[in-house]
């Protein structure tokens, strides 16, 4: 921070995700296509199911540019604070 020339430096980090991705547990239907006698549902091969799941709905946020765009969202807001306080901001990441 230059108080003087009233400039200001920012050094972000890059945008992560804070958690997974969430799957509604209660929306979860189990169902079975052999018949009246099938066996007993597969909870472990379920959750596997939906640890992928979860992996797969990140990657898909990834290439759909979420963190570029969270990270462009943040230097608008910060920008646009410091600037309406009269400082000229420059936004870099580490």
């Amino acid at each position: 921070m230059n108080e003087e020339d009233k400039k200001l430096a920012i050094i972000l980090p890059r945008a992560t995700f804070i958690q997974d991705p969430a799957i509604e547990m209660d929306s979860i239907k189990t169902w079975s296509g052999k018949g009246l006698l099938r066996g007993e549902v597969n909870w472990n091969e379920g959750f596997d199911l939906i640890g992928a799941a979860q992996e797969e709905i990140k990657e898909e946020a990834v290439n759909m540019g979420i963190l570029e765009t969270a990270e462009k969202s943040a230097e608008k807001v910060l920008a646009g604070f410091f600037t309406n306080l009269g400082y000229e901001v420059e936004i870099t990441y580490e």
